[in-house]
């Protein structure tokens, strides 16, 4: 691969941890195989993209927004170049309220924007853009637009999880620890002395260090502590505060030196005569100076901050910033005489398997997918919402970012889950009519162009297709659609309506890249167009362990027969009902606020639930029903058909290709014509009909293969994946 590496502009001249982070997997992918060329300045990035084809961006700290939004500007201006950031996720919220009080009480991004535009008025850093006025969305475009983050410990990746509510597109990543070219350790009675390495700013808090050997001089502790470390070029106020600690230290008698910062063979040298080392810093995302440290045999004392701290256990001192606790700690330490401790763990820390690690993300990225279509998340609805639920959980799972477009109707207002966004927009339905769904389809698909998704799914196309068909509309994203069933055949509509639910169908399938269907019919269907087709059915869980029929239902099991749809002719809701009554109570599951539902209301027998989303509820009624009536006629797999297959029911079906399609031999079926009798007889014979449909289920039917299938068809269809 041919990778572009892009970081901070003084990463060489005031070099850190990054710096060597940089360097070090630089080198160890070169070794692998890949091109690597890394850039620390704008105009050199910006050139080598518009002069050389690349296959990945790899920027370093996301924090570092003059940094990151070249990369964003990038990602837009080329679609099919993936992207990853290495967070570098530092918190400074304690160092700013140490300095200003004023600062503890500023929001965190906010703060960042104030100090990234003072850097840029004082000529250190260049000037991050206009988008810095907004800094909370800038951060969240900017985590969300990588195709992934790398932390380097589980609570870096926590943190970013919690913030901006990313999945598995964060990978924990730590460094390595063999940069460093060792000398040979001095054993446990030669070592002398502790060392806190690292570039002098209020972050690091060496004064906190220095501070501490004070107090433990005055106590009679002799070692010497040494300093190794530039200061940062705009804190000169605390080396200000760092030279009174240390003239107030060796006041007291304590051995405390500030030295300039050492070459990685003297580093090497001083770590293994070293007793012990220092990271007193109030934030650190790993602490390198940890895996250098036990690499050397050296007995470490790290602060709470420091996140890598936690993840060596006992191998690393953990102590409360106060001078109590460090000094426990560090006389602990120090009388520990077994240097050799976490040799093993540290050395299975090495660049090369980092790059390792940085190869298999590559390989496996994924990208952002936009979902429009339906009502939202979390189902609520039907049909449509459940395939969004579980595709939305699903593919965020595997690394995608997913945003699914929602409807401000949606009746849950407080909802998230890691790695999906939810995208709200104006649905006026409500109050307009089914005219609404168009302006809310309009608005789903200004948003999804304007998020730049790597890819585009469109559920439906009845009222989807007139800006679907407009290019300039819906963005370059390649598009997905998912073609439901043959809605201009629904019976529900008038020829006028039917005839544009056609024309919609082919103005939609011929704008798109990609078609889905959910059935053989309807990948047969679809071959009249001229794009490619997949076919990925709808899946299904197993029901839960299955309580007893609620009382108040007033139902026994095994004598109602149960119906779940919406109340709509092509349904045959109305035609069930009428068949089996009264001899027979026929419950009904759906909303009945139309015509359809008015006319079962005056039924004997009929028991009208409206729509229900109680899982408990539902899994109930079709395992205790005697019959099953699935009376669907248009449309492709139906989600409530594989619910009652998955509960065990025996199943009456309409008579048609769909259904007969799943179903095969497993069912008994009827026609409009002959429903009474094809139904009476269903009922007489429910007890004789299959229950047991786990075979054909396993056969493509379940939400893990589902998810795997779109998830296949997705990447594939990404515009960096055929670039690639």
């Amino acid at each position: 691969m041919k990778l572009l590496f892009f970081a901070r502009k003084s990463l060489w001249s005031q070099p850190g941890g990054d710096s060597v982070q940089v360097e070090q997997t630089a080198a160890a992918l070169v070794r692998r195989g890949h091109q690597v060329v890394v850039a620390t300045e704008v105009g050199e990035f910006k050139r080598l993209l518009a002069s050389e084809s690349w296959d990945l961006i790899h920027s370093i700290n996301l924090g570092r927004w003059a940094d990151q939004i070249p990369c964003l500007e990038a990602r837009r201006s080329y679609p099919g170049m993936r992207w990853v950031v290495s967070s570098v996720l530092v918190d400074y919220r304690d160092y700013d309220a140490r300095r200003s009080p004023l600062a503890g009480f500023m929001r965190q991004d906010w703060l960042e924007a104030g100090k990234a535009i003072l850097r840029a008025i004082r000529g250190q850093d260049r000037w991050p853009g206009w988008a810095i006025l907004r800094p909370h969305r800038l951060s969240a475009e900017l985590a969300w637009s990588a195709d992934a983050l790398v932390a380097t410990t589980e609570a870096e990746a926590l943190t970013l999880r919690s913030r901006w509510g990313l999945g598995a597109s964060i990978h924990v990543l730590p460094p390595g620890a063999d940069h460093l070219e060792l000398i040979p350790r001095a054993h446990g009675h030669l070592r002398r002395g502790w060392l806190l390495p690292a570039r002098v700013e209020g972050i690091k808090n060496q004064v906190f260090a220095v501070e501490l050997w004070e107090a433990m001089a005055r106590r009679g502790f002799a070692e010497p502590l040494r300093l190794y470390g530039d200061c940062a070029p705009n804190h000169g106020r605390y080396r200000k505060a760092l030279e009174r600690a240390l003239k107030s230290a060796r006041a007291a008698g304590a051995d405390v030196q500030w030295l300039p910062r050492l070459t990685p063979r003297e580093l090497a040298a001083a770590y293994g005569e070293a007793r012990g080392v220092l990271v007193p810093s109030l934030s650190e995302t790993y602490g390198l100076t940890l895996a250098e440290a036990r690499r050397a045999g050296c007995q470490v004392v790290a602060a709470p901050g420091v996140l890598g701290a936690p993840e060596w256990g006992d191998e690393v001192h953990v102590a409360a910033l106060e001078l109590e606790a460090w000094e426990s700690a560090v006389r602990a330490a120090d009388a520990n005489a077994d240097f050799e401790l976490g040799s093993e763990r540290s050395g299975a820390l090495t660049w090369n398997r980092a790059a390792e690690g940085l190869e298999a993300l590559y390989a496996g990225l994924r990208g952002r997918v936009y979902v429009s279509g339906s009502r939202g998340i979390p189902n609520r609805y039907g049909g449509y919402e459940e395939l969004v639920d579980h595709l939305a959980r699903g593919l965020s799972a595997k690394g995608w970012r997913v945003d699914v477009a929602t409807s401000s109707t949606h009746p849950v207002t407080d909802w998230s889950h890691p790695g999906i966004r939810r995208r709200i927009h104006r649905d006026p339905e409500p109050w307009m009519g089914s005219a609404g769904q168009f302006i809310y389809d309009l608005l789903s698909i200004r948003d999804a162009a304007r998020q730049r998704p790597d890819v585009h799914l469109s559920l439906g196309t009845t009222s989807s297709a007139p800006w679907l068909a407009l290019k300039t509309l819906r963005g370059s994203a390649p598009l997905a659609l998912h073609l439901d069933g043959l809605e201009w055949m629904r019976g529900k509509y008038r020829p006028s309506v039917q005839r544009y639910l056609k024309w919609a169908e082919r103005t939609a399938a011929h704008a798109a890249d990609l078609l889905i269907a959910d059935h053989p019919e309807m990948a047969r269907y679809a071959a009249r167009y001229p794009k490619p087709c997949s076919e990925i059915a709808y899946g299904v869980d197993d029901p839960q362990a299955v309580g007893e029929l609620n009382p108040s239902l007033g139902l026994q099991p095994g004598e109602y027969a149960l119906v779940i749809a919406r109340l709509v002719p092509e349904n045959h809701v109305r035609l069930a009902a009428e068949a089996l009554i009264p001899q027979v109570p026929v419950v009904v599951v759906g909303p009945f606020d139309n015509a359809e539902g008015r006319a079962l209301q005056q039924l004997p027998n009929v028991r009208l639930l409206g729509g229900q989303f109680d899982a408990a509820l539902l899994d109930s009624l079709r395992a205790h029903c005697g019959l099953y009536i699935h009376g669907h006629s248009a449309g492709g797999t139906n989600p409530s058909l594989l619910q009652a297959m998955a509960a065990g029911c025996a199943i009456a079906a309409h008579d048609n290709a769909f259904n007969r399609g799943i179903l095969s031999d497993s069912a008994l079926y009827f026609t409009t014509e002959g429903a009474r009798e094809a139904l009476a007889t269903a009922w007489a014979q429910r007890g004789t009909l299959p229950r047991d449909h786990r075979t054909v289920l396993d056969s493509g039917y379940r939400w893990p293969v589902v998810v795997a299938q779109y998830d296949a068809v997705l990447n594939e269809t990404t515009v960096f994946q055929t670039r690639l």
